[in-house]
């Protein structure tokens, strides 16, 4: 009989413990996640506020009336709730170029989407991209057959040749072409109600008006059954009625006419509007037709007389788009222009009984370049190039107060009682407001020249302001005086927490330097190219630098050494942020293929990608107070805020509950191999 030592056994049974530990912590990293975080494609968003920053191009409804969509010359298509104008998601193809059209499938699964990067079919459920349509370079115009299975787009093949490609939805397979005359453009497509025939618009996009077509064409050959030459320019929308029974078309020449589709005859013309008619669209029973024109007008016909009803006035610019309801009630109508004229780049509701405005859906309408979150976390403000501030609740992105600013914005800060917002202004003013009432408190003629980034000190004494060619500079609040200049190109600031430092970025070489005498503390050496963006940890001991080389990196402030790099980003990195607890680092990137990423502080490994509502850009982003959530702004013209996520374990999948019974088997194997090792020793 063997026996085994005392030293023996506490031998085995301490190889035991390590072998049940190294599989503990294998199974935990298992259960985690099992290796590098993935993509997670869009955040856990708690509130979203969406708006288009150009031209909205084009407005529709969902055949049930539930959801409406919009599309934007920002490069962007957007989902809606139609009852509230709740914004859900955006929808944005490989490129970033400007959008066209945009309508529903006849079931409501799916949308379409047009612009200068062709046509793409996205799945509403999940806002995924089922498909892009072969080979388009660029589309003008979308319709389905009515029994939801065809596809025609109006477009260019590539620069040259003026197309209407028609294609199988389910597959995305070309199912017929035809070219048209140059230099003709297809600018809008219609089938008619046995999708026997397609309908084209056409006319001269570029250099001078020349004369609009309708082309009547059947599907079967392709053969053109029917020419309509009546219009002096483009034509560049067309509407059928309900019934199929009569075509409405609207041009450049400021006319609307009314066709018998059966025999492509005219039936009169509307006449009343004084510039391009954008959009035309008939009511559900086939009785009225609104158009949207350049004039800044909406206009509601009556089909049968062709009398003019009701104007409806309210966009500040053209029209560029309307959609009208299925229950007949509402006009939703979008803030753009095909060509060169000025536009609002709203959306808004129409009640068509009394003619009034509902609503405005838009919460902003221009480029957002900066974001700050008051200290206590109670208030959101966003500039951009429109000349103002809209201050938003923290808690559910509703607009408190909005604040004129007589100029576009490039900075913005909070003071820390979150009583003054300070700006930066297109006309190198520094303005300082007071955030209960909107009113202006002092203007600093801060630079002889570019656009100010701006900081307020952690003390409320001083206001920072920056621009690339004129260097840094200190004011005093109290009298709006020169306190000090800070002899470095600067494009980012940040004060550390204490108040003590003034962190400088411009090019790739950001800088420290003491407030109370000016001194250059040091520098930090190591990125390649401009720094975007900078911020300090709660504690002051690290500071963080966004670059346009694409990489994060992470200084010791009280050494300048570099403790980390964080590379990831496939473009420019724009902003970055620390949580309060110091955790997490927060970074966004630039359009095209932006992402806004989490990190984590300790080892520099990614804890999140979101690759989604992100797309356009991703610029300023502010942890709250407590680190629950993030806010960040986007370049079309959208705040999100999100939570931030927390680590937990999640159901292993087949393959992984896979790899536990392996490594359960190795452990057991394992154990019996040691036991027996030293059963035999």
């Amino acid at each position: 009989m063997h026996t085994l030592s005392t030293r023996r056994m506490r031998g085995l049974r301490a190889n035991r413990v390590r072998c049940v530990s190294a599989f503990l912590a294998w199974l935990a990293w298992l259960v985690m996640g099992g290796g590098p975080v993935s993509a997670q494609t869009v955040a856990d968003i708690v509130w979203i506020v969406g708006g288009h920053s150009d031209d909205v191009s084009d407005t529709s409804f969902s055949s049930d009336g539930l959801l409406a969509a919009s599309s934007s010359r920002d490069g962007t298509a957007k989902v809606w709730r139609a009852d509230t104008g709740q914004f859900l998601r955006s929808l944005v193809g490989p490129d970033e170029f400007g959008k066209n059209s945009v309508t529903f499938s006849p079931d409501g699964l799916h949308v379409v989407v047009t612009g200068s990067d062709g046509a793409h079919l996205w799945r509403l459920s999940g806002g995924e991209l089922v498909r892009s349509f072969c080979c388009m370079e660029t589309g003008y115009a979308v319709a389905f057959s009515p029994d939801g299975l065809l596809l025609a787009v109006g477009g260019s093949l590539g620069g040259t040749e003026e197309t209407v490609m028609v294609f199988g939805v389910d597959d995305g397979a070309e199912v017929a072409s035809f070219l048209v005359d140059e230099p003709d453009y297809v600018l809008a497509v219609v089938f008619t109600l046995d999708g026997q025939v397609l309908i084209t618009g056409s006319g001269m996009v570029f250099g001078g008006q020349g004369t609009g077509f309708i082309r009547f064409r059947r599907m079967s050959d392709g053969q053109e059954i029917a020419t309509l030459g009546d219009h002096a320019a483009r034509v560049g929308t067309l509407a059928l009625s309900p019934d199929g029974q009569v075509l409405a078309s609207g041009s450049e020449d400021t006319t609307v006419r009314l066709w018998n589709v059966a025999d492509a005859t005219p039936l009169r013309t509307l006449s009343g509007h004084s510039a391009e008619v954008n959009d035309v669209t008939f009511s559900p029973d086939g009785l009225r037709l609104a158009s949207a024109s350049a004039d800044g007008t909406l206009k509601i016909w009556a089909v049968a007389s062709g009398n003019l009803l009701e104007t409806l006035t309210g966009h500040a610019g053209s029209v560029g788009s309307v959609a009208w309801s299925p229950d007949g009630g509402r006009l939703l109508t979008g803030g753009g222009a095909f060509s060169l004229q000025a536009a609002d780049n709203s959306i808004r509701v129409w009640d068509v009984t009394s003619g009034f405005q509902r609503a405005t859906w838009t919460g902003e309408t221009t480029r957002l370049e900066t974001l700050a979150l008051s200290s206590d976390g109670a208030l959101v403000a966003t500039g951009g190039h429109a000349s103002r501030i809209n201050v938003r609740s923290a808690v559910d992105g509703s607009l408190v107060r909005t604040i004129d600013t007589v100029t576009g914005i490039t900075g913005l800060d909070f003071s820390p009682g979150g009583a003054l917002l300070a700006t930066g202004n297109w006309d190198q003013r520094v303005r300082l407001w007071d955030v209960s009432d909107g009113t202006l408190t002092r203007t600093i003629i801060a630079h002889p020249s570019g656009s100010p980034t701006v900081a307020l000190s952690p003390d409320g004494q001083f206001v920072a302001s920056g621009v690339w060619g004129d260097g840094a500079k200190l004011w005093r609040l109290l009298d709006g005086g020169l306190e000090r200049t800070f002899p470095v190109g600067a494009t980012a600031l940040a004060f550390s927490p204490d108040g003590a430092y003034l962190a400088v970025g411009g090019d790739e070489t950001p800088t420290l330097w003491q407030v109370s005498d000016g001194a250059m503390i040091r520098s930090f050496i190591g990125h390649t190219s401009s720094v975007k963006d900078l911020s300090f940890s709660r504690d002051g001991t690290r500071l963080a630098s966004a670059g346009s080389d694409r990489t994060i990196k992470l200084w010791r402030v009280s050494d300048g050494t570099l403790i980390r790099t964080l590379s990831g980003h496939e473009t420019d990195v724009k902003s970055v942020a620390f949580s309060p607890d110091g955790a997490i680092l927060a970074s966004g990137g630039a359009a095209p293929a932006a992402t806004l990423r989490l990190w984590d502080v300790a080892d520099g490994s990614p804890l999140a990608v979101y690759d989604r509502e992100t797309e356009r850009g991703v610029g300023p982003i502010a942890f709250s107070p407590d680190g629950r959530t993030f806010t960040y702004a986007r370049l079309d013209g959208t705040i999100v805020t999100a939570r931030r996520p927390i680590a937990q374990a999640v159901i292993p999948t087949t393959s992984q509950w896979g790899l536990v019974v392996v490594g359960l088997s190795l452990l057991v194997a394992g154990t019996l191999l040691i036991v027996r090792t030293r059963l035999t020793a």
